[in-house]
C-alpha cells in the first residue's frame, strides 16, 4: 500500500520571512497525514521514507538572489533534516525534491521562507502558486535503496567534469548505492534505479544553452538540457543497472558538464537516486 499527499496553493500574497507556505486545497490524502491548512504543518502518521517534491512561483523578492525555500521535518521542534531549492530567478518556479525518513509517528514536514530578513512574494496571476507531493512506498524502505545528495556551494565546472555534488542528505543504509564525493562518483549494483536532478546555473564561457548529461559506465545514456545560460538544468531517468557477468564490479554515475563550455553553478544542485527494483 501506497502512501500520499499532495497539497497546492492557488493565492498569491507574501511568504514572512522564516515562514511556513500554508497550502490552501488539500487534493489526495492516503490517510496517513494530518494538514493543518492554517500553520502549513504537515503531521506524518505513519514511520518510513518518503519522496517529497515541491514547486512555488515567485512573482518578486527583495533578497538580492533568486527564490530560496527549504523543506523541514521536526519532531518535538528539533529540525531533524533539511532540504533546500533555489533558483536564479525571482519571478520564476522553484521547485526541489527530497528523500525524508519518519522515524517517528508525529513528525511534521513544512516548506518555509528560509530568508530571516526578505519575505517572498508569489504570483498573483498564476492559478496556481504553489504545490507539495508526498509519496511513500508502504512498508518498503526508500532511505534503505535510496540517496539524497546535494552540492550547496558555487562551482566553476569545466567541460567533460562531473558535477562534484558534496553533501549527503539523505545517506543509503544499503549498499546498493553509494557516493564518493572524492570523485563524484555513483556506485551503483544491479537493478533498476530512479534518477532525478536539478542544477541551477549562472552562466557559460561563449555557449548560449547549458547540457548536462548522466554517464553509467562511462557511456552517456540521457541529456538534459535548457536552450538559455542562465536557468535550472532539470532531468530524470530509469537507469538498469546489469549484472557484469565477467567482473562483477558495480557500475558507476556520473552528472557530467557536456555544453562543450565551461558553466558557472550556483544555489543548490540536487540529485536524487531511488532503487526500484
Amino acid at each position: 500500500m501506497a502512501y500520499f499527499l499532495q497539497l497546492e496553493r492557488t493565492t498569491g500574497g507574501a511568504i514572512e520571512p522564516e515562514a511556513n507556505i500554508v497550502f490552501d486545497n488539500e487534493i489526495r490524502n492516503s490517510g496517513e497525514f494530518s494538514y493543518d491548512d492554517t500553520t502549513g504543518i504537515i503531521t506524518c502518521n505513519k514511520t518510513g521514507d518518503y519522496i517529497v517534491n515541491w514547486f512555488v512561483v515567485q512573482q518578486t523578492g527583495l533578497s538580492k538572489t533568486g527564490g530560496n525555500f527549504t523543506l523541514q521535518t521536526s519532531f518535538e521542534d528539533i529540525v531533524t533534516s533539511e532540504s533546500g531549492s533555489s533558483s536564479h530567478f525571482k519571478v520564476a518556479p522553484t521547485s526541489g525534491f527530497a528523500v525524508i525518513s519518519i522515524a517517528d509517528a508525529g513528525e511534521t514536514i513544512q516548506l518555509i521562507n528560509p530568508d530571516t530578513i526578505n519575505r517572498a512574494t508569489l504570483s498573483g496571476v498564476t492559478a496556481v502558486t504553489a504545490g507539495l507531493m508526498i509519496y511513500g512506498a508502504g512498508e518498503q524502505s526508500l532511505s534503505s535503496s535510496g540517496m539524497q545528495v546535494q552540492l550547496d556551494t558555487p562551482t566553476i565546472l569545466l567541460d567533460e567534469a562531473f558535477v562534484p555534488f558534496n553533501d549527503i542528505i539523505t545517506p543509503s543504509s544499503s549498499a546498493d548505492i553509494s557516493y564518493d564525493i572524492a570523485t563524484s562518483t555513483f556506485t551503483l549494483k544491479p537493478g533498476t534505479y530512479l534518477v532525478t536532478w536539478e542544477v541551477p546555473v549562472d552562466g557559460t564561457d561563449t555557449k548560449a544553452f547549458v547540457n548536462l548529461s548522466l554517464f553509467l559506465d562511462g557511456i552517456q545514456k540521457v541529456q538534459s538540457f535548457i536552450p538559455v545560460s542562465v536557468g535550472i538544468v532539470a532531468g530524470s531517468s530509469l537507469v538498469v543497472v546489469p549484472v557484469d557477468d565477467v567482473t562483477g564490479e558495480p557500475s558507476t554515475l556520473q552528472l557530467v558538464n557536456t555544453t562543450d563550455d565551461t558553466i558557472s553553478i550556483t544555489g543548490l544542485a540536487n540529485i536524487v537516486i531511488v532503487k526500484t527494483s
